[in-house]
């Protein structure tokens, strides 16, 4: 009607924008959408554009002047933000034309075998801190599950670049780790067995570690994980896929690694928890009540729910040199663990069990 040019790449923009602007899809707005619609279709204005999603609209202006530079990408940069994990949204994406071409690959090769998934939550930590922050208290990881696979897209997409920035470089680092000749699975395992391998040397086991190592830490399916302290340490709550927020049952991580460290015994409860990240969570002796919590400086002690079993937690309490508080302290330099924790956990809880509790 109107001898547009350049349609396919504008309509293209478009579609990018509606995809990434479910919020701003309303109504009452209409009005605006429709105006801004044509101004990418029919003047090619996207910087004149105020109604879609601003962190979208900035994307497709970078990636407008990328292809300018760089017209023999244009495939490889539209075969990715076609994936239906992106749909339009790379921010995600180091725009490096000489590496573009092969991680574009690696990212399709990765995606298209989710049985390799659990294991890139771990390579992935191992790359970097990649997770998304999106309050104090909630921090998006990916997931293992193709059941629960919206987790990545809530990961790669709907934020700017600014706030992408450490998952962007974890990513391609983990991109770039991945060869067309390697099995995709144990290249990912290689990845975590290296850098634990590193850390274990330099006795540096912060959250990350233990995440890495504990397999069960990432076992949530949702990729959400909570914190108390509005960052990420050693007291954490992992949600189940499918759900959100802490409104129903939901894992901490450190304990049922414990748990599934000493072989989910049925002498200790199996540990689900629900109420807010703030409510104190400990692992519980089926027989006698007592629970460990895991804490910042290290464990936390409980007494038995029942007074038989008081003499001998007293006992105990003091052999184990447990502080007023009830605090079994672990070496840490500046906060940070140089021991493992869920080692020394899992040799505490089977002590107490051991001695009778």
């Amino acid at each position: 009607m109107y001898d547009t040019d350049a349609i396919p790449a504008r309509i293209r923009s478009l579609r990018n924008l509606i995809e990434a602007s479910p919020n701003e899809l309303r109504v009452d707005r209409m009005p605006r959408l429709l105006r801004d619609v044509d101004r990418v279709v029919l003047g090619d204005a996207l910087g004149e554009i105020d109604s879609f999603n601003k962190a979208q609209v900035e994307d497709e202006l970078l990636k407008r002047d990328f292809l300018a530079v760089h017209p023999e990408l244009t495939e490889a940069l539209h075969r990715l933000e076609d994936h239906h994990l992106l749909r339009g949204s790379i921010g995600a994406f180091l725009l490096d034309p000489e590496k573009f071409n092969a991680r574009s690959d690696a990212f399709h090769r990765l995606a298209s075998e989710p049985e390799s998934w659990f294991e890139a939550t771990g390579a992935l930590l191992a790359a970097g801190e990649y997770q998304r922050t999106t309050n104090n208290r909630k921090f998006q990881f990916g997931t293992g599950s193709k059941r629960f696979e919206n987790a990545w897209r809530e990961l790669l997409t709907g934020a700017d670049r600014e706030a992408l920035s450490s998952t962007r470089a974890a990513l391609a680092r983990l991109l770039d780790s991945i060869d067309d000749g390697d099995d995709l699975k144990p290249a990912l395992v290689a990845v975590q067995s290296e850098w634990l391998a590193q850390r274990e040397s330099e006795l540096d086991f912060d959250w990350r570690y233990y995440m890495v190592k504990y397999s069960a830490m990432r076992e949530g399916g949702s990729g959400i994980y909570y914190s108390e302290s509005g960052a990420l340490g050693y007291s954490l709550c992992m949600l189940r896929g499918g759900t959100s927020t802490l409104n129903s049952r939901y894992r901490d991580p450190y304990l049922l690694a414990i748990w599934r460290n000493l072989g989910n015994p049925h002498n200790v409860d199996d540990p689900w928890f629900t109420g807010h990240e703030r409510i104190p969570r400990r692992l519980r002796l089926t027989r006698s009540g007592v629970g460990i919590r895991s804490v910042s400086a290290g464990f936390e002690l409980s007494g038995p729910a029942l007074d038989n079993f008081a003499e001998l937690y007293d006992s105990l309490r003091r052999e184990l040199g447990t502080s007023e508080s009830g605090i079994i302290e672990i070496k840490q330099m500046d906060g940070i663990d140089t021991v493992d924790r869920i080692e020394i956990g899992t040799d505490l809880v089977r002590g107490l069990l051991d001695a009778g509790l």
